[in-house]
């Protein structure tokens, strides 16, 4: 059995090969590399929502619980205090109010990919935008487990 280190390879040859996945050819892809990818997050939002693929769920609800990270470049905000300068969590978290409380979806990646777009849509500072949605309440699992959920990302193209 190989060493760790030689496992993994010590040579200025592996080195490069993997510093040429990490870097970018083109100017604009070079420059977005660049960018700062400040994060903003919103732990915990919790919601009562009639989500779900069980009719019971769309009929008595459920307590849901949200997670969002979004990534955007912070500098303006932080060098001027200046709220215009960034994306105001406040709007995140009605944006995620919205889609939990407004009409019933199946699937809770429905209801994440729904929380994303409108992200992405509304905020165009945003790059990314990371969403776990989890329920509280899981009428269609027959054991004990505190929650249930998905976690999904998606990034400007």
């Amino acid at each position: 059995m190989a060493s760790p280190r030689h496992a993994w390879g010590n040579s200025t040859h592996q080195a490069a090969d993997r510093r040429s996945l990490t870097t970018s050819s083109s100017p604009a892809a070079a420059a977005a590399d660049a960018a700062p990818r400040d994060l903003i997050h919103l732990r915990g939002a919790r919601f009562y929502g009639y989500h779900g693929a069980l009719p019971e769920e769309n009929v008595l609800g459920q307590p849901f619980e949200v997670d969002a990270s979004v990534s955007c470049d912070l500098r303006g905000a932080g060098t001027t205090d200046d709220l215009t300068q960034t994306v105001n969590y406040a709007e995140v978290h009605r944006i995620i109010q919205d889609i939990l409380t407004g009409p019933p979806k199946q699937l809770i990646e429905a209801v994440a990919e729904s929380i994303c777009a409108r992200v992405l849509k509304e905020h165009p500072r945003v790059h990314t935008v990371r969403v776990a949605v989890r329920k509280l309440s899981i009428p269609a699992v027959p054991a004990v487990v505190q929650s249930v959920g998905v976690e999904i990302e998606r990034s400007r193209v």
